[in-house]
């Protein structure tokens, strides 16, 4: 320990005694403290190896190790970057027993495996751990089928288990249009972050990023309508097909402005102010109303309120109950009607996080502290899928992470999941189509916004690229649909950009596939063993009444630690040879005269026999329907705001007639 005591400088005869009492730690295995202080040896030998993957022969890093008859001697493996020589999943264990005992290497979904190891006391011993697994081999990772409208077909593909362990296998359906097997989105944007800042919210970076790449606009992204002020770090959340977004901060200050965007219309429409000024709350939508937790506060403190919004009477109320853990950029998911808030910052400068977590039950107006987080983590991402919540990414101090982990409010724990290919904070993050969805964030140890996106998928265990966005940005909202509102390119430097992912709307737990079905859906497959998987596609369900091209995935969950990707399904649907085909565009005009496209109108197309079809015009107005030659058919354009037309044409059997639209506004110029 250290003493001090006044000393005359220059007084030669002035003599002074310090002191020292001795403080020593000793927390080195094979040590212990002891008399006087000091670090007393502990008998005993050293246990070091590798446990390896005994499917292909690699290190298995962040494996354990545990003596079998003293459970608190163990290990965790890792890395060996620095020895050429030795390869990744490598540990070593101090072990005060000597002599012939038991040791267990273990990782995640691998058999266990335990050996005998014959410690010799003061040597080193080694003992290395191969781990058995299940792994799974698809032989048709896309199956295909081309048919007529009233047609099944069905198509095979074999699932077979490679590994050296038994693999237990289940099938689950998800709708169609994943643009993440499509196209790509528009070509790769990173913007150079200027300066850095001292924490994770770069308060003092007020500058706009360098773009480092150009990022054209390009499909599958949608640029939408334009929010209708500069916004960041707003709360984003989707209801009943429209998107709602509150708070945040337009750079000069924290702002009370909210609006609901509806996709059909592509309009943003001014709703009542949040009751505070929040920058970075977080929000969700439990039984038709939304809930507002959290954000900094005019003065720059995590609010413990929790607000309500009722989308129908527009107007919002203050609950009784306040968050014991009130946070700002915390992650939130919704699970079985119970709203999670994971981590945050806990204070203004976000210097502070616990990885504190609560669950909110609406019905209730009550908090009930549940399961900290692995990581004190803030800026993270996190929705809920069925009946687990899931997190990813984020920063810890000054770390940004990679790690993604799952909850299960039965078990109240925390369990690893995949690492995402990048570490990320900051991203536009919800849930659609059974996925985790992050977007867009700062990746790269805090160097660079990028316009990059991920998905993760629960069944698969795995992260697959989503379209790059239109717009590289950070601090966005996100809500499924797949609508990304507002953010930054670096600092406080905040847009009104607004984007669309089209094809990520289903918001609920993913339903049944009406025109596919797959048998077996389930089974446990020895090593060496295989199955085939007979899938059905009918294209004379009720899901099925337009032509074209139907899309779907198989998702594909193992007890094996590979991810194993989802079997892409197309069904290629031909229309009947008495059928024809209508298309055109729905215009408006304006009292000025003005024209522009409409999307979002109500086209029905009406046959004598008194069948109808109906769709919605797109982004650029545009209909396309097909239907039977039922003559004279009868075209209806319907659009609140607009008088109603309609026309009858004839259709042609195999032929494509062009019907257009000019509707007029239905008040008074």
């Amino acid at each position: 320990q250290r003493a001090t005591t006044p000393v005359t400088v220059g007084d030669s005869n002035q003599v002074k005694d310090f002191n020292l009492a001795v403080e020593t730690t000793c927390d080195a295995a094979g040590y212990k403290s002891g008399v006087n202080g000091a670090c007393d040896p502990v008998p005993g030998g050293l246990v070091v190896g590798r446990v390896l993957d005994g499917n292909t022969g690699a290190g298995l890093n962040r494996a354990t190790v545990t003596s079998v008859d003293k459970p608190s001697e163990k290990a965790e493996t890792g890395p060996t970057p620095d020895d050429a020589s030795l390869g990744d999943g490598f540990y070593w264990m101090f072990s005060s027993l000597t002599g012939s005992h038991p040791v267990t290497g273990a990782s995640g979904k691998y058999e266990s495996a335990t050996s005998t190891v014959g410690v010799t006391a003061d040597q080193a011993t080694q003992a290395d751990f191969t781990l058995k697994a299940g792994r799974l081999t698809i032989t048709s990772p896309a199956v295909e089928s081309t048919q007529d409208v009233g047609q099944s077909k069905t198509v095979q593909t074999t699932i077979r288990n490679d590994g050296t362990a038994p693999a237990t296998v289940e099938l689950s359906e998800r709708r169609g249009g994943f643009e993440i097997l499509g196209p790509r989105g528009a070509r790769l944007q990173n913007l150079r972050v200027k300066g850095g800042g001292v924490t994770r919210a770069w308060l003092g970076d007020n500058e706009p990023g360098d773009v480092l790449e150009p990022s054209p606009s390009a499909p599958p992204w949608t640029t939408t309508a334009n929010y209708p002020i500069a916004i960041m770090d707003n709360a984003v959340a989707a209801y009943d097909g429209k998107v709602y977004s509150v708070g945040g901060t337009d750079a000069a200050a924290n702002v009370v402005n909210s609006y609901v965007y509806d996709p059909a219309t592509n309009v943003w429409t001014r709703i009542a102010n949040l009751p505070a000024a929040l920058e970075k709350p977080a929000a969700a939508f439990v039984g038709g109303k939304l809930f507002v937790f959290g954000g900094w506060n005019q003065s720059g403190i995590p609010s413990p309120k929790v607000y309500t919004y009722d989308p129908d009477t527009d107007v919002w109320e203050t609950q009784a109950s306040t968050n014991p853990a009130p946070t700002a950029a915390s992650g939130i998911g919704v699970v079985d009607g119970q709203i999670y808030l994971v981590g945050g910052c806990a204070n203004g400068p976000c210097s502070l996080s616990n990885g504190a977590v609560v669950r909110y039950n609406p019905g209730a107006d009550t908090f009930t502290t549940v399961a900290a987080y692995p990581e004190a983590v803030v800026w993270q991402g996190c929705g809920g899928i069925d009946d687990t919540l899931y997190c990813a990414g984020g920063s810890v101090g000054q770390t940004d992470l990679r790690s993604t982990y799952a909850y299960d409010p039965g078990s109240n724990t925390w369990t690893r999941k995949a690492d995402l290919p990048v570490d990320v904070w900051g991203s536009a993050a919800d849930t659609a189509n059974g996925l985790l969805l992050l977007s867009t964030g700062v990746i790269n140890a805090s160097t660079t916004v990028t316009n990059q996106g991920w998905a993760y998928d629960p069944a698969a265990d795995s992260w697959s690229a989503l379209p790059n966005a239109n717009h590289a940005r950070y601090r966005a909202g996100a809500a499924c649909g797949f609508v990304k509102v507002g953010g930054t390119t670096g600092g406080f430097t905040p847009t009104a950009d607004s984007e669309q992912l089209p094809g990520f709307d289903q918001c609920d737990t993913v339903a049944d596939v009406p025109w596919l079905s797959a048998s077996p859906t389930s089974v446990t497959l020895q090593p060496e063993q295989s199955i085939t998987v007979t899938v059905t596609l009918d294209a004379s369900s009720a899901g099925v009444q337009q032509p074209g091209d139907y899309t779907a995935e198989l998702a594909v969950k193992a007890d094996t630690p590979y991810a194993v990707a989802p079997i892409d399904v197309m069904m290629t649907v031909h229309p009947p040879r008495d059928w024809g085909k209508a298309t055109g565009v729905v215009t408006g005009a304006d009292c000025q005269g003005n024209s522009t496209t409409l999307r979002g109108v109500t086209v029905r197309v009406n046959g004598k026999k008194g069948w109808t079809y109906t769709l919605k015009t797109d982004a650029d107005g545009r209909y396309a329907i097909w239907a039977p030659k039922d003559n004279p058919v009868t075209i209806n354009a319907v659009r609140d705001g607009w008088e109603p037309q309609f026309r009858q044409v004839n259709l042609k059997a195999g032929g494509t007639i062009t019907t257009d639209f000019a509707l007029r506004r239905d008040t008074a110029c």
